[in-house]
């Protein structure tokens, strides 16, 4: 990047971030990883002898290390052709809403990887082409599928898990937003000598609205979770626990700490629904 244009001074744990500019492309830097500069130019180059993690139609996800910059987390989403980029001209980028959220997260205490960097590529200085983003790399994340075996045979305190990711969700809900895609990959947790350590991944499907939010949007988020412990329960041949049991379980606590009354029938319906969807998936 030729030209430094701007540095924000943002009040986030993150600390301040500078602009950079060059043609199409624009980018911010967290201050205090200045060697991510190097990222810039081109980040495409740093996926080629790095290790994938993800790899969909709409984003890549790889974990780079190199002496010069250390270890982070590269998430490159794919343009997505003309039309996308026309609907989206006047909406803020991914990165962009990723590094706002994870900021007002970290703020109010909430566990989320840090935002180093994000990168945007526009064609014509206006459309929405390909962007980036760089984040901490979290170390010594418990795999869900070996996460939620040693939950419910109580070889990690189930209740403890519960809590943690309660305090997350009801801060997002507080605020009148929601994960949008919060099942047990998108959240992590890893052990530390004062417990475990959960926080959110992922936050690509945060959805902020305008006032707060009812008992059906809060649904999506506490069904899509319990469903996700159901199915990868089954899928590792571990027993699962009953619907009505770990609803019951989840949902109590989140009307404790929320003080918000939810529709528990209607939640069951749609944790049913995520977990016969994921079935009819797998036996298709």
């Amino acid at each position: 990047m030729k030209k430094i244009f701007k540095s924000s001074h943002r009040r986030s744990p993150g600390g301040d971030y500078l602009s950079f500019k060059n043609g199409g492309t624009s980018a911010m830097i967290n201050t205090g990883r200045p060697e991510l500069r190097t990222v810039l130019d081109s980040p495409d180059r740093f996926f080629e002898e790095a290790l994938i993690i993800k790899d969909s139609r709409s984003v890549t996800v790889a974990r780079i290390e190199t002496p010069e910059t250390g270890t982070f987390l590269l998430k490159r989403y794919k343009y997505k052709g003309l039309f996308y980029s026309l609907t989206h001209i006047f909406k803020r980028p991914r990165p962009a809403q990723v590094l706002i959220f994870s900021n007002l997260l970290r703020s109010a205490g909430v566990k989320t990887p840090k935002v180093l960097a994000t990168i945007i590529k526009r064609r014509y200085h206006l459309l929405q082409y390909k962007s980036y983003l760089l984040t901490e790399y979290v170390e010594n994340i418990i795999p869900p599928d070996i996460l939620v075996p040693k939950l419910l045979e109580n070889k990690l305190n189930f209740t403890e898990y519960r809590n943690k990711v309660i305090f997350c969700l009801n801060h997002l809900h507080e605020n009148c937003a929601i994960h949008g895609d919060l099942k047990i990959h998108n959240i992590y947790c890893k052990t530390t000598t004062t417990g475990l350590e959960v926080g959110l991944l992922d936050l690509d499907s945060v959805e902020c609205f305008k006032g707060p939010i009812n008992a059906k949007i809060r649904a999506k988020d506490l069904s899509r979770f319990i469903a996700s412990i159901i199915q990868i329960a089954e899928h590792n041949n571990t027993t699962a626990p009953d619907v009505g049991k770990i609803c019951e379980f989840v949902l109590s606590e989140y009307e404790r700490v929320s003080g918000f009354s939810l529709d528990y029938e209607y939640i069951r319906q749609r944790v049913n629904y995520h977990i016969e969807r994921k079935r009819g998936k797998r036996n298709a």
